[in-house]
């Protein structure tokens, strides 16, 4: 058998009958704890619940602006878009040109585009996609951290839209084409 030694040990102390009890009991409580977090479980086990995310209002999460601001997420006013990007994915490079170039279409919300790097990087990220200094466009810092407790790992780009009264009004996860997105920005 080849293995390190500290392996070895794992499995002839799970071969032991007392553990393959253990074991099982262990298994069923996290497969019961997990499952219901698996995508298309909600519908077995809540049918009859609304689906509850961390984000369907908008989150308490500092965001460190570029000019060195601190605001809340949750105290944001008004129709807000939240862009999680990371400044060296082609996708949200991609994202940020469209959204650069439907800005009009924006004109009712503020967008956030949040990220955990450095606010140098950020800085260079809004001037390199013409979006640094446009009115209703700010980008900001967030730990990465609470991306990941509010929002979970999602793929880079993801946009939150919310409305005035700061409940999410619709989700894209990944790029995705900006004519998918405008019917509701311009609701």
């Amino acid at each position: 058998m080849i293995c390190h030694k500290d392996n070895c040990y794992l499995a002839r102390y799970i071969t032991s009958s007392v553990m393959k009890k253990n074991l099982y009991t262990l298994a069923f409580i996290c497969f019961g704890l997990i499952l219901p977090g698996l995508p298309g479980s909600y519908a077995v086990f809540a049918k009859d619940k609304p689906l509850q995310v961390a984000y369907q209002r908008l989150p308490d999460m500092l965001l460190v602006r570029t000019d060195g601001t601190q605001r809340n997420a949750q105290d944001l006013e008004g129709k807000v878009a939240l862009v999680l990007f990371q400044p060296d994915c082609d996708h949200c490079q991609r994202e940020a040109v469209q959204i650069r170039e439907h800005l009009e279409a924006f004109k009712d919300h503020t967008i956030y585009f949040v990220t955990s790097v450095p606010l140098a990087e950020i800085e260079q990220f809004a001037s390199e996609y013409g979006l640094k200094d446009k009115e209703n466009v700010f980008f900001a810092y967030t730990d990465l951290q609470n991306i990941l407790t509010i929002f979970g790992a999602v793929p880079t780009p993801s946009l939150y839209l919310y409305s005035s009264q700061k409940r999410l009004v619709k989700t894209f996860n990944g790029e995705t084409p900006i004519e998918s997105i405008l019917p509701y920005v311009s609701s």
